[in-house]
């Protein structure tokens, strides 16, 4: 608590939004419905910015892939 990193360690805690970086997630595939949601806000914004997340062959069994690609459908996003 008293340290540099005030407690906080490991991939759940980077994020940088002034730099674009909107954070990370331990959860497997959660990172998917994260970036559809900030390109959503984004278009909403009418701001042209290009949205990138990484997962892996085990994130597509995930249920939130295929959510995220059904909710993003619609909106072109």
């Amino acid at each position: 608590k008293n340290g540099q990193s005030k407690g906080k360690a490991g991939s759940m805690h980077l994020a940088s939004p002034q730099q674009g970086i909107m954070g990370a997630s331990a959860v497997v595939g959660s990172s998917i419905s994260h970036a559809v949601g900030a390109a959503l806000v984004s278009k909403i914004k009418n701001e042209n910015r290009i949205f990138v997340t990484n997962f892996g062959d085990g994130a597509l069994e995930q249920g939130v892939f295929n959510e995220s690609l059904n909710f993003a459908s619609p909106y072109q996003i």
